[in-house]
């Protein structure tokens, strides 16, 4: 079998632990984990210097147990590297002021007239929290944990789900 892409989504190493409990996701099947013990040895890459990282693409042949392959270069994890900037830098742009300090967003007081409500919108693998908050005719909403993404259910994309929302944000 020839080595295939994964995510490693997770690792635990005790502290000065000779093995690590890594998880990794298949990107071919979704909804398929590989959760292995590995020597803290078996870890490193053959064409990359040092070992795997959580958060990091891998090439990585199940069957044989083989070396792990460095894989933040494929096209798909470029892919993925490039929304995250997109992302990263708009937020910059929009929080972070010329001397480069982040602009925090108005404090809310609460008074009688505040009305606070929060939304659970299911995004496959949880939910995104969102909060509206509505203060002397000014109205906040904060987002938290709001991936649009299911990766355990092929990618399916949440968008839609976040848009009913909005819409109900609209007619308040």
């Amino acid at each position: 079998m020839a080595k295939e892409l994964f995510f490693v989504e997770s690792m635990y190493t005790p502290i000065e632990g000779k093995y690590s409990v890594v998880c990794l996701q298949s990107l071919k099947n979704m909804n398929l984990s590989h959760v292995r013990l590995f020597e803290q040895e078996q870890l490193r890459m053959h064409n990359h210097k040092g070992t795997i990282k959580e958060g990091w693409y891998v090439y990585f042949d199940t069957e044989t147990q083989g070396l792990f392959g460095y894989g933040n270069l494929s096209p798909f994890a470029r892919d993925r590297f490039r929304e995250y900037y997109k992302l990263r830098d708009e937020l910059a742009e929009r929080y972070i002021d010329a001397e480069g300090e982040i602009t925090m967003l108005p404090r809310c007081l609460a008074d009688r007239n505040t009305n606070v409500v929060s939304y659970h919108v299911n995004v496959g693998h949880g939910n995104c929290s969102i909060v509206l908050v509505e203060y002397g005719g000014c109205c906040q909403i904060w987002m938290v944990d709001c991936s649009l993404f299911d990766k355990t259910n092929h990618w399916y994309n949440y968008q839609s789900n976040l848009n009913e929302v909005f819409k109900l944000f609209r007619n308040v």
